[in-house]
């Protein structure tokens, strides 16, 4: 059977560690209290896609310490923790891909912020890769990516990528043309940064909806 990685980055929910761009405008505290139910949202999904295909297992990745809320998160859903190492994001991914990819066929990584994923997204990326695409990618609205999925450990994609800037995406699908990797795109999904990312997701699904346990709908595979 084929066995498969999915990885989630998570930031310690502390104020002042997380969510900078959002806490200029609710404050460090209730931007790291909405951060800690972004991940929550983040786990559920990750745990549903675990329990509807058994090929998948989870870890977390947290930066910079371990916390009791990521504590609670991992212990409720079955998820293993690791430390992530230090470095830009580039160079983190690189590690996380090439440390994850031993012994498995397929990899993917996502934020913990990254509350527009659904595990339909996660499993048609999964299915992807199984079925030989080189690199899956979800595209965020910001013109960076809220998913990557992979079979190698393909370092050329995170190198030389402006991290945080509106290119990150562009940037990452040219390194997969010039290095000849084959690559599939998913449905746009949203990550949250600032309020007017919350409010335009608010306004989406419902004002309070994204910070209650949700049901999760079954993937059908079409």
């Amino acid at each position: 059977m084929k066995r498969a990685r999915l990885v989630i980055l998570a930031k310690t929910p502390v104020p002042g560690r997380v969510k900078s761009r959002l806490a200029a405008s609710v404050g460090a505290s209730a931007a790291a209290r909405r951060y800690q139910r972004m991940l929550a949202e983040v786990a559920c999904v990750g745990a549903a896609t675990a329990s509807m295909d058994e090929r998948v297992s989870v870890g977390v990745y947290f930066s910079p310490r371990r916390h009791p809320v990521l504590d609670r998160l991992s212990h409720r859903h079955g998820f293993t923790q690791h430390a992530q190492p230090l470095g830009d994001l580039g160079a983190r991914l690189r590690w996380i891909a090439h440390r994850e990819l031993v012994g498995m066929d397929a990899l993917v990584i996502i934020g913990g912020d990254c509350v527009g994923l659904s595990p339909e997204h996660l499993h048609r990326a999964f299915d992807k890769l199984h079925e030989g695409e080189d690199v899956v990618l979800a595209p965020a609205g910001d013109g960076g990516y809220t998913l990557i999925g992979l079979r190698s450990s393909a370092r050329q994609l995170f190198l030389g990528i402006p991290w945080g800037g509106p290119d990150v995406l562009r940037r990452t699908l040219r390194q997969a043309n010039r290095a000849g990797l084959s690559l599939y795109l998913l449905p746009t999904a949203t990550d949250l940064d600032d309020v007017a990312d919350l409010k335009s997701w608010r306004r989406r699904v419902g004002a309070n909806v994204a910070w209650r346990p949700r049901a999760i709908p079954a993937y059908d595979g079409n």
